[in-house]
């Protein structure tokens, strides 16, 4: 079969950022519209090297606002220096634009452009760059360059060293080495650190003038940071239960595991599913049976402590991680004794629970049927775990509903 221009593979991927309209279509692009450019940065950060973004198109504000416009298409070409990038707005061209984006246009902006300016064939912008007028931004050199990559790349990887390398390049850039950033009102003598009515902090230890630009240039930063780790969150969290997904749960457990290897400590994987859950859905509607997932989450919460995790990996498959992190919960108790006591508790509390919002009082209603394996005796890895704990899960539906097995025997509630 013939690879067609309209495939997904082989639609090139444009970016609108706000609420401009792109008039016509082309089956060779897809374009798509995003809330502003710091969710741009988040696409253009997340998006697979198979599928690259290959535009930007973004509105040119009032010109009290330019600035911005000029902060957001700078952080852009940071982070993607071959990005082409389409500046709208009446009355163009704008000098301050000239030779920071490849083509500005009018507002009725048609698919064609988009088009031509990718192939090549569309009118560039100015090679001739008129004066730009005088910013309240940083100028930046390689070096800059560079430690913004860092910054992205720190963002990315490792977020839990984002704001000490920025305060530092806060440090190093607006020379003023003793920059810090504090919490609270602020002094007099501090910046404060802003960006579209949000305020992270402010900037102290130094000459005002020179930490002001500084801390409006961190508060776009740390906007990114925000707009990341939510991604991040999102990416990795099941939105119905607010539980973990299959992504954060192998993130999660294969760091579990490497924990207690290096720790010679035990963790136990349970993995169970709710008895007769399609009945559920079939007799009172999907409605219903989102209640009982979050209901079992919200329980399971409870019995639960920090360190350990739960997560949602099918329609009503749980796994839950006891990484016992933290000292036994009863002292003197061993691992996993502990455990089995308390997965035996919660699986008395789930045929307890009760759902006024479905007018279902009565107890006894709904049941659970899982699998426990414990690290290192059952399996030294994260996938042996699962797996184990899977097919003792499997065995408790052979055996029966509310039932668990922890080994080769099972524990019934009838």
């Amino acid at each position: 079969m013939s690879s067609a221009a309209t495939s997904r593979t082989t639609r090139r991927r444009v970016l609108v950022v706000g609420d401009t309209v792109v008039k016509g279509a082309d089956d060779s692009l897809n374009v798509r519209n995003v809330a502003n450019v710091f969710a741009a940065l988040g696409e253009l950060a997340t998006c697979p090297a198979r599928s690259p973004i290959e535009a930007l198109v973004i509105a040119a504000p009032s010109t009290h606002r330019l600035p911005d416009l000029l902060r957001g298409v700078d952080a852009v070409k940071r982070l993607e220096p071959m990005l082409q990038i389409i500046a709208v707005a009446p009355g163009l061209p704008l000098p301050a634009l000239e030779g920071r984006v490849d083509l500005q246009v009018e507002p009725d902006l048609h698919i064609t452009q988009i088009k031509a300016m990718l192939d090549g064939t569309g009118a560039p912008a100015s090679d001739t760059a008129a004066p730009t007028p005088e910013l309240d931004t940083p100028s930046e050199t390689t070096t800059d360059r560079v430690t913004d990559r860092k910054l992205i790349d720190t963002l990315l990887h490792t977020p839990d060293r984002f704001r000490a390398l920025l305060l530092r390049a806060v440090a190093e850039r607006s020379g003023q080495p003793g920059a810090r950033l504090e919490d609270g009102a602020g002094s007099d003598d501090a910046a404060t650190v802003q960006y579209d009515g949000v305020t992270w902090g402010h900037l102290a230890g130094g000459e005002l003038e020179r930490l002001r630009p500084w801390a409006a240039w961190a508060a776009s930063w740390m906007r990114l940071e925000q707009r990341m780790q939510r991604l991040s969150e999102e990416a990795m969290c099941d939105q119905l239960t607010g539980a973990l997904n299959r992504r954060g749960l192998d993130r999660f457990l294969d760091a579990a595991v490497a924990q207690a290897r290096a720790a010679r400590r035990e963790i136990t994987v349970m993995v169970f599913d709710i008895d007769d859950f399609k009945s559920w859905n079939d007799r009172w509607g999907h409605e219903a049976g989102d209640v009982i997932l979050k209901h079992t989450v919200r329980l399971l919460g409870s019995v639960i402590r920090d360190g350990d995790a739960v997560a949602r990996i099918g329609g009503d498959e749980f796994v839950v991680v006891f990484a016992d992190r933290t000292p036994p919960r009863t002292p003197g108790s061993q691992h996993p004794d502990t455990i089995e006591s308390i997965t035996r508790r919660f699986q008395q509390q789930v045929t307890s629970m009760k759902f006024p919002e479905l007018g279902l009082a009565a107890p006894g209603a709904v049941s659970i049927s899982g699998g426990l394996a414990t690290f290192p005796w059952d399996g030294d890895d994260a996938a042996t775990l699962q797996r184990v704990a899977d097919e003792r899960a499997l065995a408790s539906k052979r055996r029966g509903k509310n039932c668990l097995t922890f080994g080769p025997d099972a524990v019934n509630l009838d």
